[in-house]
């Protein structure tokens, strides 16, 4: 007879006493061949920013670690103590670094320092600056709020043709109320639903007040105070796990050796060969140190920044004392092809495990969800994790993804999704949620050898392309390096510098993967640091840092130029797959990497005599469609339902007609247009600019993302021209 004394206190407390008993349920029943498999499931949540700081001028270019922190670093936590979810946070050094400058020094950050300043005050350009800038917020947020969409929608249409923007067609009060509601959209929901200040706030919704500025800015900071401390508590108590990151997020294998970057692309064209081990052991070993210090407890496990590894990388993360690791489930399918993902690995002969990320799972979380109801969400990630983990005994799944940026999409930033999830997880008898370190203590037994050498590469596409290769990548890996040879003996803060510089979100944004309204700033922000880092040890810093890296791309190269006369019928389907053969094509790499965050998959352009017709792929369905059109005047085709309305404008932005003619329209599977070229005064050899602007469903986008496409209207010889034998 077995006597169990139970003292149940929490949901936890319940779901941790059936594990216990379902294992040694599964102890008695294995001689029995009985098999009926516990999931087990850890999630870890990456908390990130770069270091925005210019340490010469004790300020931060951007507001990002304090708007993340307001929104995500605090809200990530709460939620997951509120639903007693066992979860995991990986906490970068350069993060902790500068939450912690925020509410221990006095520091001075540009959007903050307008912000408090009185707007009465403001000159011109600081105006503008708040107008230009205070709306960086998901459209979904800024519908949210009234006010702020009737200010959004005014500042759209104060924009002229070139998007210059101008202060003079707003009040005081109405920058002011954009200081606050841009602000307010920034707070975490669990935020905006318990605290009593930031809900009047909100419900007030305009006529805020310098008083109202104020109460933000003391909230924020009081939020940001309480981040790093509530998670040391979680910690050390055991309720979450905390893993991080080498000190400034560098990739790791190509600190090493940028040379290893043709072992999985034997294609790219490299810069000079930058090899710095010592660089990379570094960032590893003083991130360890930094964050141990601040949260207080021993951390096992590293993410090395985008799940970037080697054979190198993993040999020095286990001399720097971390237990487990953690990367991508495409790099174990090019290590061990036949290999499954739902189990740990021990590398080699070292003390070092490995566990794959599920890419379909965590990119789900990541980019799909947000676009369905949360009872759906949730059902397909749980029917999936079971579906996929069918036929495995006793698998951990290993779900690793951004733990900030993904919420904007979601309803409610994600509250409503996030509670439903954990507590249905914690509900699920089959399921475990766990930590790696706990795993690890529990399942030794199950752990299998992996003694291949590992493939090297990151998470995304098992390989490095993404920071190496092209162009601007190699021009910043060339920087870099002369930056290194020419400080041979440097200051400590010399030194900094260059490992701020070595930091992967530098290159993320350079080339033609990735793009952002802020690409210049980071483009200036990197050469900053590499600058201060001459400046720092006293030397002047080359001339060749204060030229751009960034090629302002004004114009959009089309993948496909149009080849032939061609006269679609205008229905809204594809009639046949010769239809739109030899048209024009543009898509846009950002549509097809991230298409949950993304409407228009692509836009095909073609011309007969009269017409110039563009046909529109959407990857779901919009709202508002507005055309944009520029030759010596510009031409804005509205479309709203079935309602067609087109603006013409003069050079000088000044509206000369209004009206509807000159379009025809069909929207089904696809959107067409015909625009009749004498209409809109469309000339022969005449170079016309396109964009394409769509609202739907909290959703807003620009396409092409930046600059334009550029179309050329033909004449008569448009198909000699394209004559090829």
């Amino acid at each position: 007879m077995i006597f169990i004394d139970l003292h149940i206190s929490t949901r936890r407390s319940i779901k941790d006493l059936h594990t216990k008993l379902y294992q040694t349920y599964l102890v008695f029943s294995s001689n029995c061949n009985i098999i009926d498999p516990m999931i087990y499931l850890f999630i870890v949540w990456h908390m990130h920013q770069p270091y925005y700081k210019n340490d010469r001028e004790h300020t931060y270019l951007m507001p990002w670690v304090r708007l993340h922190a307001a929104k995500d670093y605090y809200d990530m936590l709460m939620i997951a103590r509120e639903e007693e979810a066992k979860v995991s946070f990986n906490l970068t050094p350069v993060l902790l670094e500068q939450i912690e400058d925020y509410t221990h020094n006095n520091v001075k950050e540009i959007q903050n320092e307008m912000m408090l300043k009185d707007t009465s005050a403001l000159n011109e350009e600081e105006k503008v600056y708040i107008i230009s800038n205070f709306f960086y917020a998901n459209h979904r947020v800024i519908s949210e709020s009234p006010r702020y969409s009737q200010l959004y929608k005014k500042r759209q249409l104060l924009k002229s043709s070139k998007g210059v923007i101008s202060s003079s067609g707003f009040t005081i009060q109405e920058i002011r109320d954009i200081e606050v509601l841009f602000n307010l959209a920034w707070f975490g929901e669990y935020t905006k639903r318990k605290d009593r200040e930031i809900k009047s706030l909100i419900t007030k919704d305009r006529n805020f007040t310098e008083d109202d500025k104020k109460t933000i800015y003391n909230k924020q900071m009081e939020i940001m105070k309480r981040i790093i401390p509530l998670y040391r508590e979680a910690f050390t108590e055991g309720k979450i796990e905390i893993t991080t990151s080498p000190f400034y997020h560098p990739i790791l294998p190509l600190l090493i050796d940028t040379n290893i970057a043709s072992i999985c692309s034997p294609d790219i064209k490299l810069p000079s060969r930058f090899t710095h081990p010592e660089d990379a052991r570094k960032q590893i070993k003083e991130g360890k140190i930094f964050a141990e210090k601040l949260l207080n407890g021993k951390i096992k496990g590293l993410w090395p920044s985008e799940g970037s590894v080697s054979d190198e990388t993993l040999n020095m993360v286990a001399q720097e004392g971390f237990n487990f690791i953690m990367t991508g489930d495409v790099i174990l399918k090019h290590t061990l092809p036949s290999a499954t993902p739902y189990r740990c690995y021990k590398y080699k002969d070292l003390p070092l495990y490995i566990f794959f990320r599920d890419t379909e799972l965590s990119d789900k979380i990541a980019f799909t969800y947000a676009q369905m109801d949360e009872e759906r969400a949730v059902e397909d990630f749980i029917s999936t994790m079971k579906r996929k983990t069918n036929g495995n005994n006793n698998p951990i799944v290993s779900v690793i993804l951004d733990g900030e940026n993904a919420w904007e999409y979601y309803r409610k930033n994600g509250y409503p999704f996030l509670k439903l999830l954990y507590r249905r997880l914690n509900e699920d008898d089959s399921i475990t949620l766990t930590t790696p370190s706990q795993y690890l203590r529990e399942h030794e037994d199950e752990i299998l050898p992996l003694n291949n050498d590992i493939w090297p590469g990151s998470w995304i596409n098992a390989d490095f392309k993404v920071w190496i290769g092209d162009e601007e990548d190699n021009k910043s890996w060339e920087l870099l390096k002369k930056t290194k040879e020419d400080l041979k003996e440097i200051s400590k803060q010399s030194e900094r510098e260059i490992y701020i510089a070595e930091g992967s979100d530098w290159n993320w944004w350079y080339g033609s993967e990735h793009s952002s309204q802020q690409d210049l700033l980071f483009d200036n922000l990197y050469r900053i640091h590499l600058k201060n880092a001459y400046l720092f040890s006293s030397k002047t810093p080359p001339s060749v840092l204060d030229e751009p890296i960034k090629k302002i791309r004004t114009f959009i190269e089309p993948q496909k130029k149009p080849a032939t006369f061609i006269t679609p019928t205008i229905d809204g389907k594809i009639t046949s797959y010769y239809e739109w053969l030899g048209a024009g094509e543009y898509e846009d790499i950002l549509s097809t990497m991230h298409p949950s965050k993304k409407t228009i998959k692509k836009i095909y352009w073609c011309f007969d005599e009269q017409f110039l017709y563009l046909r529109i792929d959407c990857f779901r369905s919009l709202e508002i469609l507005k055309i944009t059109l520029t030759n010596d005047q510009t031409h804005r085709i509205i479309v709203e339902e079935d309602k067609v309305t087109t603006l013409h404008y003069s050079k000088e932005n000044k509206l000369i007609s209004k009206g509807e003619e000159g379009i025809k329209i069909c929207r089904g599977e696809i959107i067409e247009i015909g625009i009749e070229r004498k209409s809109f005064n469309l000339k022969e050899r005449e170079i016309v600019t396109l964009f394409v602007e769509i609202r739907g469903k909290a959703t807003e986008e620009r396409f092409p993302q930046w600059g334009y496409i550029q179309i050329v209207i033909p004449d008569s010889e448009l198909e000699k021209e394209n004559w090829i034998v």
